[in-house]
């Protein structure tokens, strides 16, 4: 009985941790769009912790261009909306896309007015994972966006989706420019707005034989939080 209120107490204070990871990571995302035209989501990361860069899916960078609109998490959970210019230090904004995935970057050298609110905004390359192989489909993934545009009203609250993978590894042509790339796929069909948005491996405990509460491990041999993908589409 001691060692079930033990685990159930652990399990409480897990539940806290994984909650505050993700309100911690609501500012590493972006509401990005042009105003009549289209929108996605973006998330910022740095390899270096002085190389900013700001990613997103490339259909979605090919409808923003170089002349777009950011939606940040600002003080008091209110959201902080900026030109892309503010953000990138530039009116001319290059998108770097890579040969075969939907996949898109830029560096980013915000104005000091925005740069000043942006700590704590950047996923660590640490963060990122380059294993070159799917989640495994036991652990479900969390994705962390702006479908439908919600969440960047009164409050910058971005929406959490749960959803399992489906497939490793998998090609199928890309429904932009109907070149072969990789995919995995999730259970759950995408929502508009979601494009761009990353995906995350959230460890979360579960108990063992003996009743105490383990971790589960990424492919890397971590226990921590991974972003293991981003939202594409593929029809």
């Amino acid at each position: 009985m001691r060692a079930f209120r033990f685990a159930l107490v652990l399990l409480a204070l897990a539940s806290n941790a994984l909650g505050q990871n993700l309100d911690r990571l609501a500012a590493t995302v972006a509401f990005v769009y042009k105003p009549h035209v289209g929108s996605g989501t973006a998330f910022f990361a740095s390899a270096d912790g002085t190389t900013l860069i700001l990613v997103t899916a490339e259909h979605v960078s090919s409808v923003l261009k170089s002349d777009f609109r950011a939606t940040l998490l600002g003080d008091n959970d209110t959201p902080f909306d900026v030109s892309s210019e503010e953000l990138t230090g530039t009116k001319d904004v290059v998108w770097v896309s890579h040969d075969k995935e939907d996949v898109a970057v830029t560096l980013i050298h915000p104005k000091q007015n925005v740069l000043a609110k942006l700590g704590g905004h950047f996923l660590a390359r640490t963060m990122l994972s380059s294993e070159n192989t799917a989640p495994s489909r036991e652990r479900p993934l969390t994705t962390l966006g702006f479908p439908l545009a919600l969440g960047v009203q009164e409050h910058f609250s971005p929406i959490t989706r749960d959803s399992s993978p489906a497939s490793g590894l998998i090609t199928l042509p890309r429904f932009d420019t109907h070149t072969p790339a990789t995919f995995y796929l999730l259970e759950n069909a995408s929502i508009a707005g979601f494009s761009g948005a990353p995906v995350f491996l959230i460890p979360k405990p579960f108990a063992t034989n003996s009743g105490s509460l383990a971790f589960p491990r990424t492919g890397s041999g971590s226990s921590t939080l991974t972003c293991v993908g981003i939202v594409l589409r593929n029809n």
